[in-house]
């Protein structure tokens, strides 16, 4: 038998059928109507065709479409516009929004050192720079919920109540927390690393303290936006301690290296005073040099040498005068200790229980020296001539006002 040689069409009647041009649509943007088909092949495959079987098709690769325009009719449509995708439509109610490119570009010049590219923006970004309209976007827009802990800034993940404590200028800030609380955001969260709340960031951003202290009035409105719900669980709490066991009022009460005037400082502890701050919440500040223990904020005025107005104001709040440190000290034994006289006259004339013979005699103990003036003031009031003093300087008022008069 004699083999004839045929041809790869003759051997292949589909040879024809797969071969014909490729019809692209008109409006593909790629690829040409008289492109011819070649079948695609994996590394390393030969260009083999078997009998009976439909060559594989070729893959093609359209470019990704821009993201669909936000309806505010359809809540659940949302797609975050990526950086490749800076022009985008946006809706007349949203067209003050910083764009999302600015955003993004400014957070990528400032935070170079810890930046690693977002992908997309977000509220987070929008929040960190104060832009409400853009926040108003991002939360209408999106299906994350306003409580997530997974907004990102600055290279963190953190709620957005944190992140604009943290970053935000004083004036933008009011503006920020407003718009969170018209969309029912919690502002009890806190950094579960720190344990600090969005009050403790009210002390730690350098930015609010040159806007926001000014004769404390940018502080209460800040105090009054996170803790401004009805519902309590809501709010953040004023009392809480971050990891090193301090409330927002110890953060105040011993702060020494930052700039802020002593009038605005005492303006700010006042607030905290009246805004529900616990006086008697204390906490062991540690420095290189030694440990001083506060179990209330008595201590710590008495030792930063507060104003006696403050601590007149938070004996009024309820501050437990006899609470006694590890070293079974009072106030009156640790304000004679550090020789304050001037502080142990008013502890003596305004707090009844400090000047009993049981706290004078526990005071006599850190006096040192008989002859010394701590030593003398206690032993005055202990010896019962206090009550004289007192008529004495009575008396002598009563003249000078009889002199005066005539």
């Amino acid at each position: 038998m004699k083999y004839v040689q045929r041809s790869y069409q003759e051997q292949n009647p589909n040879y024809q059928q797969y071969n014909q041009p490729m019809q692209i649509p008109h409006n593909n943007p790629i690829g040409n109507v008289n492109q011819q088909y070649v079948p695609m092949k994996s590394p390393g495959q030969q260009s083999i065709y078997i009998a009976g079987t439909t060559p594989s098709q070729p893959i093609v690769l359209y470019p990704r479409p821009l993201p669909r325009p936000f309806n505010p009719v359809n809540m659940q449509i949302y797609q975050r516009p990526t950086l490749q995708q800076a022009q985008f439509s946006v809706p007349r109610l949203y067209s003050s929004m910083r764009p999302c490119m600015e955003i993004l570009a400014r957070h990528a010049d400032e935070y170079h050192f810890t930046y690693t590219g977002p992908e997309s923006c977000g509220a987070g970004y929008h929040v960190g720079y104060g832009d409400v309209v853009g926040l108003q976007y991002h939360l209408d827009s999106s299906p994350v919920p306003v409580d997530s802990n997974y907004f990102e800034f600055a290279d963190k993940q953190e709620p957005l109540v944190l992140i604009a404590s943290t970053y935000c200028s004083g004036r933008k800030l009011i503006s920020i927390l407003k718009c969170l609380k018209d969309y029912k955001a919690k502002f009890s969260k806190f950094d579960p690393k720190t344990q600090k709340t969005a009050l403790h960031r009210l002390f730690d951003n350098t930015a609010l303290r040159k806007d926001v202290t000014e004769r404390s009035g940018g502080v209460r409105k800040y105090v009054d936006c996170v803790t401004s719900y009805d519902d309590v669980q809501r709010n953040c709490n004023i009392n809480a301690r971050d990891y090193e066991g301090k409330t927002i009022l110890t953060f105040y009460m011993i702060d020494q290296f930052y700039a802020i005037k002593p009038e605005e400082k005492k303006e700010i502890v006042s607030l905290l005073l009246e805004c529900g701050a616990d006086p008697n919440e204390g906490c062991s500040i540690k420095s290189i040099f030694y440990t001083f223990e506060a179990p209330t904020a008595l201590f710590m005025a008495i030792h930063y040498d507060w104003p006696t107005d403050i601590l007149l104001q938070i004996c009024k709040k309820g501050c437990y005068v006899n609470m006694k440190d590890s070293k079974q000290r009072n106030v009156l034994s640790l304000v004679t200790s550090e020789r304050k006289p001037d502080y142990m006259r008013w502890l003596l004339e305004n707090c009844a229980d400090l000047s009993k013979s049981e706290s004078l005699e526990s005071a006599l103990k850190h006096s040192g020296n008989k002859l010394s003036r701590e030593s003398l003031i206690l032993r005055f009031f202990n010896n019962g001539k206090r009550k004289k003093v007192f008529r004495q300087e009575m008396h002598d008022k009563r003249i000078s006002s009889r002199d005066n008069m005539n």
